[in-house]
């Protein structure tokens, strides 16, 4: 057998998997139930489904409870009792508890089935064929009409109500097949809704069903009834060759033997972010690693198995492909059985502002009317995208995630050669925190090899313990000796030198202290003193005769101050006479000294009071000029001023303070009474001067244009033509007065009447042409009267119409506005000026000569002051008063400047400048104050000073040298002394030799023991030997009695010296400085040698440039926000690519969908809708959402997708799957192997009540799933947990069936009534011989629920009860207690994502809620027996089921319980052993499942996270590190004292649980959001910033955790936007289409001197050619020539002017200007692809069809195939003939089309495809990227 026949084979055996024509099939044996069927006995047929397909209502009649009749008695009638009301139906049941409990059962099927796949089963039965079954001899009754129908009530108080349920009613499938099968019988079809007759139905089948014992019966019946699946095998029945050349289909068929090959090798999480950045992709929501290889995988084409354990985010991760399939233009069939996987991915999708791309083709979306509507309306309407990031901005977001990235390893990875990390190192320096700081060693850096660290630490240790130099400090008194001195030959000279020493120190006493006595100094108390004794001698050997109060006083510097001040003011007063004698001359005393005085004090009165600044080169004669102009200048002024109020008052102005600038505006306004064009008396008004503006404006420009108009026309019509209907003349003569018209009496009238108003009186050609000139001079005539009459008023006398002198005008406003900007507010008495200036006014002639005048005396004060007043500008600005008053306050000053310098020109004999009088006069003073100073003090300075001081002829070199010596002698003896000792040594002759000679012996022996120590000990040493005789006499013995210290000095000295060397000598210096305990010292040098090391790795490393806490918090979040907006902005990239796509014409395909979704009804079967317009419904909804049902029911076999998605696939058969997956070119298998696989359990159970698992009874089939990964499809795992509020809900799943794969995320409350998991005991009895329930765990359970809805109401609620008859039970109890409970109705929505329910263990998959209850149901029975029978989990693989139920919470798992963990017995079923340790995992916790997984066992994961738990927990706080269960552990939480079971902060490092993710998303945002969604608050600790200043990061850390605790703390950001505002676009489909443009026309500029044949007109007509190419290429040739002929006024192309034309035209060829192709077409040079143009306005923009170049009329028709996808030929031709302005499609037209898409078809370009023209996109005619 081949692969095909095998692959063959097996798509047969899935498709007769697929349908059931056996007897068990209720749909074509039916068989009512005892538990829910209801008969319909009354009314009839017609009137039920009548009322119901008009939306009306049914109740059903509840039969009175009646009496047992007795024995004998006749059994009482009900409905005689209680006759049914006229809305009630009455069933087949007597009895209204079994009315109702059937009611409920039906009504919890149908929900439950709707809920979970979309599918409704609940059907009024209308009409019944029965038949005879050959096979088995018996009458069969089938169903024959099946119409939808929902049992409705408000509230479990309300009563059923029986509806139409809005979806489309069926003939039975199951019976068509079976009497098309066997019988060769054809039903008809039903038809439309809204026209259904069933009783005309049944007719019609009667008359087709003639078969003896066979009938058509009226009857009716409300069941569920489940036939879907008919659809699905005809697919697989019809398109089998399709199916098995699917490279999938075999692929799964054939498993390890298949040719294909599906496997590619999926990128690592490590390096997603290098090799696929996300800004690559469209990632609308947020994705975590193990996400991102999926979105890759699935872009990059591959077909996978995404395995998605419950909460990893499985939807969100569909909808992210589907997005970016969406972007890049796939197509993509979403296939789920579960309704609620289709709409968690559409409500995630439309949140993100893409439902509009979603085509829903389930459940009760799936109508014709409402498919043609949803296709309608997203054709009509397309959805405006976001603004997307800017490049700068994505730029910005991939380098700040590879710096995060960066940082991450650079802290974390092992570096070389020292084998740690950084984050390990700083962690070490801080556990060693506490050791003595020492300076960093240069030396180390990050080259530091592991093995020199360890010698480094060893010789540390050597060091340590040969601490006595160090340790006994003082006490050792052999530091720094010489290693030779241990020798036992060092040892002897040592002590031999150290007696000398001693001997020679008594010598040096004795002499010292004879010395001392003598000079009475007392200097005998010390070595050093005795040596300064000996310099004290050697200077008093020269002694100078000084006083001897200069050794007696505290100093001698108020003496060398004196000194130098007298020298000082002897200098100066010679300076002095110098400078007199050669200014003055010898007579310079004669100069008054009290001058200078008064000449400074008037400079600085004119300089300060009145700000002026003589210049200094101004000599007496120009000083006298000065103080003239000054002293006249106030009269002059004070003229000035009263002739300018005069002046001003007769301008009817009133200045609020007359300056010299008021003035000339008076003079200026005074001067315009003269002027020649004089203003009206109302343009004096500033109000008035904006009309009088926009009146010349307008006026002046209405004027010219209608003098240029009436001159031009003045050669051919009298002004009275303007009195004619001329636009009505004009249209005659180019319409009606053509041809053979010319003839009649209207053309002649025309003329007539026209001929009478031209100046030749007749009607020539010209006057005719020139008839559209008239119109214009006509139009200009209206627009002149317009104009004067709303603006000719406002120019009063001025204007005269057409003879208006506007120059006039306009000089007469200038006047105007002239006088009014002269006058401004100081206008008090505008009727004044008026008269002066305005026409019919009375001037004043004083006033002018009055302003003459006045401008005369102003101008020459002016001219005077300009050059006698310096900075003249500023004082003549001032008021005129003010500026009096200043000159009258310079003018003394300037008077007494003058006359100092004419008597110091007088007895100097010559002229002298300003600058020279101040000099002479200030050294006059100069000299006269030195006199004064040395007279008065003379008897002080001389007993200062002694014999040496005499005046100004004083040896101050004497002086000074006296001085020089006694400071020496000071210095020597530490001066002041007493009077008696200053004698003494002015007057002692002692030598200095013999107490020098005794200091030099002992210095001698002293520097011999000294000799032994190195020269730092020695100087130390010697300070002691030289302070005092009792120190060096009392070192040297203790030195003599301690010499076996030498020998631990030698090892001490050793071990620093190697430390020295190993670059640790500053290090180990510092540490003997601070005298540290010796077990300090390795700690200390460790600490110093890793902070050396981690600084040099911090500076070498440019990944760890920012180090600040603050500049990583922004960096970090500067990223967050910058990824945020790529995920928000994101959907408008997908949208902007989808909108791209969509067809943008109303045409073809587009064009029936527009039909339909127009139609209110008969609309196009779905399927037929689809299949007429499949390229275009792809493009409107790229992304079909649906069931696997739907698949067959509505896509036609042909129509393929990019892509498949299969969504929890673990339930999905192959059978199922199959018809979805041959349709696809890609397919993604989404579900997980660990939950409920494909089985009939509830199907065969479920509507009779038991649910025991027995063998045989449940059939359990390979799901899709197992085949594509048995087939070798690569399977990615999505990891993240995202669901579980609570670690607990989660830890049992991730250790028991996931191995511990899932990273799982702590949550900040540990312990709570509305979070983890609670386990609820009751002494519960299962039913095992009756209904096989637990009525009191049911109990328990409603009372869960009712306290949850009443306690937690905005949380969702859903119970899991392990058995269909559980469910049931619970469902009516809670019916019952809530009848009492209406307040909480809200609370019971049947919303399927977020709505309360009730499911057995079968159903739950794919379902989430906040707060889960599973009731158990099974437990000790009647007799108090337990069996381990638990239904489904028995069966192999029962486990899996389990692992749905418990993993569907969010917040809280409660556990409702007849058995406990203790009750159970040995079984094999690993689904009972699973349940036995769940509920004792319920009871017990973590310690149940025997792992080290409980985070108070955990310790700190690195010494940093050590350092910083110590340091918090020291602080007082109850700190706990690793909190979490799985592999990702928050690594240190601080709880709430107040609340225990809270975690008020969680504290975040940096280090191996940071960079665990090499992915800068999920590390730097992703964990964290995830984490505050936990209510966690986040604080991170950056590992370098807590290195380099912990202090600081250590008191944020702790105002973090007390913001924390009091409630403060809230670092919390903001999620990606949850939800977009869409806004959309209304196409117009009548405006020409976006890839058009419209034509212009060109109007080349003609030279009328030269007509077209004229040699003269040869440039021009290459010019006009040039210019018409430019504007209008591709261009016919022969309409190029017509617009020159129109632009030149010339009429017919003769052969001349043709000639001229190709002649001008060759030329610009031949230059390369145009381009001449061989259809006669001018193109620009550089044209490659012409646009597309369309008819403007213009009449002349309307081409023939033989004047539209082939390419343009080619791409036209290919832009519309394009824009529609497929079309039809007339359709299209209509289209393009509609764009060019063809409003008929002539023969010329027509063949020209049909030409064009002949040359389409020929090209490839263009392919038909049946009736329809479709274009072949090699490529997309453009890309949109982000």
């Amino acid at each position: 057998m081949t692969n095909l026949d095998r692959v063959r084979a097996q798509v047969r055996r899935w498709r007769d998997d697929l349908i059931n024509l056996s007897r068990r099939d209720r749909v074509l044996y039916y068989r009512p139930t005892a538990a829910a069927s209801l008969r319909i006995e009354r009314p009839d047929l017609d009137l039920v489904v009548k009322t119901l397909l008009n939306r009306g209502s049914w109740e059903f009649y509840l039969p009175p409870d009646l009496p047992q009749p007795k024995p004998g008695e006749k059994r009482v009638d009900p409905l005689e009792v209680q006759p049914p009301r006229p809305s009630e139906l009455v069933t087949h049941r007597s009895d209204a508890r079994e009315v109702e409990n059937a009611l409920r059962t039906l009504e919890r099927r149908a929900i439950q089935e709707a809920m979970d796949k979309g599918i409704w089963i609940l059907y009024l039965a209308a009409g019944f064929v029965q038949w005879i079954d050959s096979e088995i001899e018996e009458r069969v009754e089938s169903p024959l009409v099946l119409i939808p129908v929902k049992l409705d009530r408000a509230n479990p108080r309300d009563r059923h109500h029986l509806v139409f349920a809005n979806e489309e009613p069926v003939v039975n499938p199951a019976l068509a097949v079976k009497l098309e099968t066997d019988f060769g019988i054809t039903l008809p079809s039903l038809g439309e809704v809204d026209e259904l007759d069933v009783g005309a139905y049944l007719d019609e089948v009667r008359r087709n069903v003639v078969v003896e014992g066979w009938s058509v019966q009226p009857q009716m019946a409300v069941d569920v009834f489940s036939f879907h699946k008919e659809v699905m095998y005809k697919d697989l029945k019809d398109n089998e060759d399709l199916i098995c050349d699917s490279v999938l289909i075999q692929t799964l068929a054939l498993g390890a033997d298949a040719d294909t090959d599906l496997g590619f090798d999926p990128p690592t999480e490590d390096e997603l972010d290098e090799t696929h950045p996300p800004e690559k992709l469209a990632t609308i929501l947020d994705a975590d690693a193990s996400q991102r290889r999926c979105m890759v995988a699935a872009r990059q084409g591959h077909s996978f198995v995404m395995d998605g354990p419950p909460g990893t985010g499985k939807s969100q991760t569909i909808a992210n492909i589907i997005a970016q399939a969406i972007r890049d233009g796939k197509t993509v069939l979403f296939v789920s059985e579960k309704i609620a996987a289709l709409e968690v991915v559409k409500a995630r999708l439309d949140d993100k502002g893409l439902g509009d791309y979603l085509l829903e083709l389930h459940s009760h979306k799936a109508t014709r009317k409402e498919v043609a509507r949803a296709l309608y309306e997203s054709l009509r309407k397309h959805p405006q995208p976001l603004p997307r990031m800017s490049p700068a901005e994505l730029h910005k977001l991939a380098s700040h995630r590879s710096e995060l990235s960066a940082y991450a390893e650079a802290m974390n990875e092992t570096r070389q050669p020292l084998q740690r990390s950084l984050h390990q190192a700083i962690g070490r320096v801080l556990q060693l925190d506490w050791a003595p700081d020492v300076p960093v060693p240069n030396s180390i850096d990050q080259r530091l090899e592991l093995d020199k660290f360890q010698a480094i630490l060893d010789v540390a240790e050597d060091l340590a313990r040969a601490w006595a130099p160090v340790s006994l400090g003082e006490d050792f008194f052999w530091c720094g000796v010489d290693p030779h001195a241990a020798t036992f030959a060092g040892k002897r000279a040592v002590l031999g030198n150290l007696a000398e020493a001693k001997a020679k120190l008594e010598d040096l006493r004795r002499v010292a202290k004879a010395v001392a006595e003598h000079l009475e100094l007392w200097w005998n108390d010390s070595p050093r003193n005795a040596l300064r004794l000996v310099e004290v001698l050697r200077i008093l050997q020269a002694r100078r005769s000084v006083p001897a109060e200069w050794l007696s006083r505290e100093a001698v510097e108020p003496i060398e101050a004196r000194v130098r001040e007298l020298e000082g003011a002897i200098r100066d007063r010679q300076d002095a006479v110098r400078q007199l004698v050669e200014l003055v001359g010898n007579d310079w005393p004669a100069i008054d000294a009290g001058a200078y005085r008064r000449v400074f004090d008037s400079e600085v009165s004119l300089t300060e009071k009145a700000g002026l600044q003589l210049v200094g080169d101004l000599d007496a004669a120009s000083l006298s000029e000065r103080s003239a102009f000054y002293g006249n200048a106030p009269e002059v002024l004070g003229r000035i001023e009263a002739m300018a109020w005069e002046l001003a008052n007769g301008l009817g102005l009133q200045p609020g303070a007359m300056t010299l600038d008021v003035v000339d505006r008076l003079v200026t306004l005074a001067d315009l009474i003269g002027a020649k064009h004089r203003p009206e008396g109302d343009w004096l008004d500033t109000f008035a001067l904006p009309k009088l503006d926009e009146a010349i404006n307008v006026l002046s420009a209405v004027v010219d244009s209608y003098r240029e108009k009436a001159e031009a026309l003045s050669g051919l019509f009298k002004p009275s033509v303007l009195e004619l209907d001329l636009e009505s003349l004009r249209a005659r003569f180019e319409t009606l007065h053509r041809g053979i018209r010319k003839l009649g009496g209207a053309y002649r009238a025309d003329k007539r009447e026209l001929a009478a108003h031209t100046l030749l009186g007749k009607t020539t050609k010209a006057v005719i042409e020139n008839l559209p000139q008239a119109i214009e001079w006509q139009q200009l005539a209206k627009e002149l009267k317009a104009a004067e009459d709303q603006h000719s008023a406002q120019l009063g006398s001025y204007y005269r119409g057409v003879e208006t002198a506007f120059d006039a005008v306009v000089d007469a406003i200038d006047v105007a506005r002239e006088a009014l900007n002269l006058a401004g507010r100081e206008l008090r008495r505008p009727d004044v000026l008026r008269n002066q200036l305005a026409l019919g006014g009375e001037p004043d002639p004083d006033l002018k000569a009055l302003a003459e005048e006045l401008k005369n005396i102003k101008n020459d004060f002016v001219a005077s002051a300009q050059q006698l007043v310096p900075s003249a500008q500023s004082v003549l600005s001032l008021p005129i008063d003010e500026a009096a008053s200043w000159f009258r306050e310079c003018a003394p000053h300037i008077r007494v400047l003058a006359t100092e310098a004419a008597r110091l020109e007088e007895l100097a004999g010559r002229t002298m400048h300003l600058r020279a009088v101040r000099a002479a006069l200030e050294a006059r003073a100069k000299a006269h104050e030195v006199d004064q100073a040395l007279s008065s003090n003379w008897e002080q300075d001389k007993a200062l000073l002694g014999e040496a001081y005499i005046g100004i002829n004083t040896d101050w070199e004497r002086i000074t040298s006296d001085l020089e010596w006694v400071k020496k002698l000071r210095n020597a003896i530490d001066a002041p002394v007493d009077p008696i000792t200053a004698q003494c040594l002015l007057s002692c002759e002692m030598a200095p030799e013999p107490l020098q000679d005794a200091a030099k012996s002992w210095t001698a022996a002293r520097d011999a023991v000294l000799d032994h120590f190195e020269r730092d000990r020695a100087g130390e040493l010697v300070q002691v030997l030289e302070s005092s005789f009792l120190d060096s006499e009392e070192l040297l013995g203790r030195m003599t009695d301690t010499i076996g210290q030498i020998d631990d000095w030698v090892a001490f000295s050793r071990a620093r010296n190697r430390l020295a060397e190993l670059g640790l000598g500053e290090a180990s210096e510092h540490l003997i400085h601070l005298r540290v305990d010796a077990q300090e010292v390795v700690p200390a040098i460790e600490r110093a040698v890793l902070a050396a090391w981690v600084d040099s790795v911090m500076e070498s490393d440019a990944r760890l440039t920012k180090y600040r806490s603050d500049d990583r918090d922004a960096l970090v979040e500067e990223f967050k926000n910058l990824d945020e907006k790529f995920i928000d902005r994101a959907a408008g990239v997908v949208m902007e690519a989808a909108n791209h796509r969509r067809p943008k014409t109303n045409r073809g395909a587009a064009g029936i969908i527009e039909r339909e979704g127009q139609k209110k009804r008969r609309h196009m079967p779905v399927r037929e809708l689809i299949a007429a317009t499949a390229e275009v419904v792809q493009a409107i909804k790229p992304c079909f959402m649906m069931s696997p049902l739907s698949v067959s029911q509505f896509i036609p076999p042909g129509l393929r997708f990019d892509m498949v998605v299969i969504d929890e696939a673990s339930q999905v058969k192959p059978a199922d799957a199959a018809n979805c997956i041959y349709r696809g070119r890609q397919l993604i298998v989404a579900g997980d192997q660990q939950q409920l696989p494909p089985t009939t359990f509830f199907e065969a159970v479920s509507m009779d009540g038991g649910d025991e698992y027995e063998e045989g009874q449940i059939d359990e089939f390979e799901s899709v799933l197992d085949l594509a990964k048995a087939g070798g499809i690569e399977s990615l795992p999505l990891r993240w947990h995202y669901r579980s509020q609570h670690e607990a809900l989660i830890t049992y799943s991730n250790y028991s069936f996931y191995d511990g794969r899932l990273i799982t995320f702590p949550g900040a409350l540990d312990e709570a009534e509305d979070v983890g998991i609670e386990f609820f005991y009751v002494n519960g009895i299962y039913r095992r011989g009756g209904a096989r329930d637990n009525p009191i765990e049911a109990e328990k359970v409603a009372e869960r629920v009712l306290f949850h809805a009443e306690r937690h109401p905005d949380l969702s609620l859903g119970v899991v009860a392990f058995s269909e008859a559980q469910a049931a039970t619970i469902e009516y109890v809670l019916d019952q207690k809530r009848r009492e409970r209406p307040d909480l109705d809200r609370f019971f929505s049947e919303d399927r994502l977020s709505g309360f329910f009730v499911k057995n263990l079968e159903n739950v998959q794919g379902d989430e809620r906040d707060i889960m209850i599973f009731s158990i149901g099974y437990g000790p029975d009647e007799m108090g027996k337990i069996t381990m029978n638990f239904g489904p989990l028995n069966k192999e693989g029962g486990h899996r089921r389990l692992n749905v139920a418990i993993t569907r919470a969010r917040r809280r798992v409660e556990v409702v319980s007849s058995l406990r963990a203790s009750d159970f017995q040995p079984t094999n079923s690993m689904g009972v052993r699973h349940l036995h340790r769940y509920l004792e995992f319920a009871e017990r916790g973590m310690s149940a499942l025997a792992l080290d997984i409980s985070d108070d066992r955990r310790d700190a994961e690195s010494p940093f996270e050590e350092e910083v738990l110590r340091l918090v927990t020291s602080w007082g706080f109850l700190a706990q590190p690793q909190v979490g269960v799985a592999d990702y552990r928050i690594d240190i939480g601080v709880r709430d004292p107040a609340r225990p079971g809270r975690y008020i902060l969680g504290i975040e490092c940096d280090g191996a649980m940071y960079h665990s993710s090499k992915v800068a998303r999920d590390r730097d945002r992703l964990r964290q959001q995830v984490l505050e969604r936990l209510g966690w608050q986040i604080y991170r600790i950056w590992g370098t910033a807590w290195y380099r200043n912990r202090a600081n990061e250590a008191a944020r850390l702790r105002e973090a955790i007390e913001s924390a605790m009091r409630g403060e703390y809230h670092k919390s950001r903001r999620n990606p936007a949850t939800k977009i505002e869409v806004q959309y676009e209304e196409l117009d489909f009548e405006q020409p289409p976006g890839w058009a443009q419209e034509y212009v026309v060109c109007k080349p500029r003609a030279r009328s001197f030269y007509s077209m044949t004229d040699p003269a007109a040869r440039r021009y007509l290459e010019e006009g050619i040039e210019q018409i190419v430019a504007v209008e290429g591709p261009i016919h040739i022969d309409l190029a020539l017509r617009r020159l002929r129109t632009a030149w006024g010339a009429g017919r192309a003769g052969n001349q002017i043709r000639s001229s034309f190709e002649s001008a035209l060759l030329a610009v060829s031949d230059r390369g200007a145009v381009k001449l192709d061989r259809y006669r077409f001018l193109w620009p040079p550089q044209m490659g692809t012409p646009p597309v143009r369309y008819p403007s306005g213009d009449p002349e923009s309307i081409r023939r069809i033989e004047f539209v170049a082939r390419e343009e009329l080619d791409l036209a028709l290919l832009r519309f195939i394009q824009d529609a996808r497929r079309i039809e030929e007339d359709d299209l031709t209509f289209s393009v003939a509609r764009l060019f302005g063809w409003h008929r499609r002539g023969p010329e037209i027509s063949q020209g089309l049909d030409d064009s898409v002949r040359r389409l078809l020929d090209s490839g370009k263009v392919r038909r495809d049946g009736g329809y023209l479709v274009a072949v996109d090699d490529e997309p005619i453009s890309q949109v990227s982000q």
